[in-house]
This record gives structure tokens, sequence and C-alpha cells, in this order.
């Protein structure tokens, strides 16, 4: 089991303006240690590159236990779980100075051949490098199906677009929490968070926000559409009091 490990502060540009941690900010966290866990074991952004391989996310299942703000220090420790076929399963805890888990994510990837972008397995030198070889599945949360309605039309730009060449999965998060009411924002706080990732979606491509708020369960719902009507990203986030 190979275990990693990046101590983070939350600076300024980090926060939003109650001064907690936002969530895009946490998921880059993530990302982050994810990366460099990977250039750390040789199979980073160049290797995929010149094997012609991409690492693409397909789900999140991220659980917040504690209120993170300005100036916390913490630690991301990340755990690359198991390779199944074309799958890649990663786990996350993040603890403060004080050691305590304040939050936790589960992490589904695929791997993709970046000119054909369709799925490939994994190759064997991956699970190597990690000291990884088992063969098993994840159990993570789901996303409920639901009826919203459309609230927002606009295009991709430039600062959505990752080195894969297609939106960075942060920006879906962005633009859901973008796309929940003022009013909930300033009482509540994301807890548990569960995405999939659908489609990708390119520079300049036209994107369709459809949301549904459950008052009863502090439940945010949202979907994004291309211009065909194709599912991008489906996300729910419960909520809590703050």
């Amino acid at each position: 089991m190979s275990i990693y490990e990046k101590k983070y502060e939350v600076c300024y540009y980090d926060i939003d303006l109650f001064g907690k941690l936002r969530l895009s900010s946490l998921i880059n966290f993530l990302g982050d240690i994810a990366t460099e866990h990977s250039e750390k074991v040789g199979i980073g952004i160049e290797f995929q590159k010149e094997n012609n391989k991409a690492w693409v996310l397909y789900k999140w299942d991220i659980e917040l236990n504690s209120h993170i703000s300005y100036g916390d220090e913490l630690t991301v420790r990340t755990n690359p779980y198991s390779f199944r076929k074309f799958y890649a399963f990663r786990t996350f805890e993040v603890l403060n100075k004080e050691g305590k888990v304040v939050a936790k994510a589960k992490s589904m990837w695929l791997m993709i051949d970046i000119k054909r972008r369709r799925a490939i397995r994994v190759p064997i030198e991956i699970c190597d490098a990690y000291n990884v070889s088992c063969d098993l599945e994840l159990p993570m949360g789901e996303v409920r199906d639901f009826q919203g309605k459309e609230v927002e039309t606009f295009y991709t730009e430039y600062e959505h677009i990752d080195t894969n060449n297609h939106v960075n999965n942060v920006n879906y998060i962005t633009w859901a929490i973008n796309n929940t009411p003022m009013e909930k924002l300033e009482k509540l706080l994301p807890q548990n968070i569960n995405v999939i990732y659908k489609k990708e979606a390119k520079y300049k491509e036209l994107i369709k926000v459809e949301t549904e708020f459950i008052e009863e369960e502090n439940v945010g719902l949202y979907r994004f559409k291309n211009e065909e009507n194709e599912d991008l990203s489906i996300i729910e986030i419960k909520f809590s009091e703050k």
C-alpha cells in the first residue's frame, strides 16, 4: 500500500466570503496531491503524454466532518486503493494540525487513450509504480435521479481547460455552488458531495445547467449538459447547518 501525504495551509484565496474553505479549493488540494504522487513515482504528466495515456476523473464521494477556515494547517493523505480493468480507485484523508480527520474522500478514475479518447486497461507498470496489485472495487455513493429546471447557459472559457484539453473537473463543483441560492449558502455548508462525470466538455462548448433544491433534506442537485443535451456531470450536495 503506497500512502503519500502533503501539508497545505488554507490561504486567503482558498476561502469564500464567510471565511470557510471553498469546496473547489478542497478538491484542488485532493487533485494536487494525486498528481504529485504520480510524479513522485515516475508516472506523472510527461510519462502519460509520452505513452498517449491520461487519467480522467469519473466519480467523487466526499465527506466533510468539520469546518475548515482561513489559516488552518492541513495534512492531506492519499492512497491508491486499487486498480480494476480500466479504473483506479484512490482515497484521501484531510487532517487538521491536531490530527483530527476533517474530511475524507473516495475517487474513481478512468484511464484513456489520449488520441482515441477511449478507455484502456490500466497497464501493469502503473500498478507496479504504486505498489498496488489488488483488484478490489471501492464502494462509493451515487447521485439520485431528478428532474431539475434549466437555470443558466454559458460557454466554456480558456481557464476552464486543463492539460487533458477538456474542462477540469473542479469547474463543475464551482458551477454547482454558483447555482445554489445565496440564502442557502448563508446558512449551510457542504457536508457530503457525490459527483459523476459522464462526458467531457471542450473549449467554447455550450453548457446548460439544471438544478433542484430539496428543502426538507438540504440537498442540492445539479446537472450539466452540452448543446446536444448529453449529460456532462451530475452532482448531489448534502448541506448541513453552520
